[in-house]
């Protein structure tokens, strides 16, 4: 039996931008990476919390990785990036912060806040495929 797909949750508000990394996934086999996706940072905890409906963790395991949008409802991505460096039990969690590059201040808020890398969010497919690529050898090299 092969090794169990890494799991990368995705803390993305918009849609869109969903969509558009669930089409650059496509280059990828399940078994490599699985995604699993929360819309803003309040699910975002309750995912890494195990709450209600994220109490499952055979559907909905511990991530390998988290990609962090900044810029979401209800908690923003500072926070959860907050709450997962100050966590006993998640603050070595590879985090990666998904942020607008024309937003100087939250990249520099990002690192600061213990963000592993700041990515910015790419305006075309080649470089989203990329970013994708980059962080399925991440996880890969983890094992």
């Amino acid at each position: 039996m092969g090794a169990l797909p890494k799991i990368l949750l995705i803390a993305e508000d918009d849609p869109n931008d969903v969509r558009l990394l669930e089409l650059a996934a496509q280059q990828f086999s399940t078994d490599e990476i699985r995604f699993q996706v929360v819309r803003d940072g309040e699910e975002a905890l309750a995912y890494l919390e195990g709450e209600e409906k994220y109490a499952d963790r055979s559907a909905y395991p511990l991530p390998d990785l988290i990609l962090l949008d900044v810029r979401m409802p209800k908690l923003d991505g500072f926070q959860v990036l907050k709450w997962i460096r100050s966590s006993a039990e998640m603050r070595d969690m590879k985090v990666f912060v998904w942020a607008d590059s024309q937003f100087r201040t939250d990249v520099d808020k990002a690192v600061a806040g213990g963000a592993d890398r700041v990515i910015p969010k790419p305006n075309h497919m080649a470089a989203l495929r990329e970013i994708l690529r980059e962080i399925r050898d991440i996880l890969i090299a983890q094992e």
